[in-house]
């Protein structure tokens, strides 16, 4: 999807605070009116000229110009919501599912660790470079937790990896 260009959002959205704002009168949404709305995955989606953008997508534009192909947007705190500057980085997808939060499916409390029936064990996994890579299968909860850690270090995980989302 080509993205409108740094100038062109200048002049339509005014940034204040990580909020988009309309800077002109457009059909249904008056200026000064924030934009967008809660998409399905939980970040904030704004429509502009017919088309759905992500909002920390439009808000990195605006600020930094274009945003290079393969690369993405990251919300450091694992905070969709939150688009502070301050919370935004450009850098890839590989390293994006570095710093990815718990999914709210996660039942053993701990990303990469579960309970397996069929042992009467726990059990730690890692994707690296979307491999998994196992890591061993244990008695106890938090041997398979502090292994599942010792990966994330190793492999050069976010330290904000796996933490719960503060939405």
């Amino acid at each position: 999807m080509q993205h409108p260009t740094q100038s062109e959002l200048n002049t339509v959205f005014v940034y204040v605070d990580g909020h988009l704002f309309w800077k002109v009168d457009r059909r249904g949404a008056p200026s000064g009116r924030e934009t967008g709305y809660h998409g399905l995955r939980g970040c904030l989606e704004t429509r502009y000229n017919k088309k759905l953008y992500k909002t920390h997508r439009l808000i990195w534009i605006m600020h930094n110009g274009d945003i290079p192909t393969g690369m993405v947007i990251d919300h450091i705190d694992g905070n969709a919501t939150n688009n502070l500057l301050s919370n935004l980085r450009l850098t890839t997808q590989r390293i994006n599912t570095k710093n990815q939060c718990k999914r709210v499916t996660n039942t053993s409390g701990h990303m990469g660790v579960y309970w397996s029936n069929t042992r009467n064990k726990w059990v730690a996994e890692i994707k690296v470079d979307y491999k998994k890579v196992h890591l061993g299968v244990f008695v106890e909860k938090k041997e398979a937790v502090a292994a599942r850690q010792t990966a994330e270090k190793k492999y050069g995980f976010h330290s904000n990896h796996g933490r719960r989302r503060d939405v």
